[in-house]
């Protein structure tokens, strides 16, 4: 198997709690976000739904597509915090990369959109 399978159903998946949350801003791009100490590289947010769950967002200049997802692991806080990308050049994603990564405490990986659906996914009913 192959270090990542990206699965097109994932992603449909992202796109529906995605266009059903509301966008709620916590910093602009270019802004240093409370606690930071560094400028964000893109406008950085929530995602909310009916569920009260909040989905961390970083949002670019391209768009409103969700392109892509980053997982960051914080051995500090110790948890994983996944943040969801919409509309993100891939310098801004490069930005954005890092910008999480700038300690030796917390490191993130990305994982871009893709169309395929590997053969283990079975067929949606």
């Amino acid at each position: 198997m192959k270090d990542f399978e990206n699965n097109a159903h994932f992603w449909q998946k992202i796109d529906s709690i995605y266009l059903a949350g509301d966008f709620h801003m916590v910093s602009k791009k270019g802004e240093i976000p409370k606690g930071m100490e560094e400028e964000c590289p893109c406008d950085y947010g929530y995602i909310t739904s009916d569920h009260e769950v909040a989905i961390d967002c970083f949002k670019g200049t391209q768009g409103e597509d969700a392109d892509a997802i980053i997982v960051l692991a914080d051995i500090l806080e110790k948890k994983i915090q996944v943040s969801l990308l919409v509309g993100c050049s891939q310098e801004e994603e490069l930005a954005i990369l890092r910008f999480l990564n700038r300690s030796s405490f917390q490191k993130s990986v990305l994982m871009r959109r893709a169309s395929e659906v590997p053969n283990w996914d079975l067929e949606e009913e």
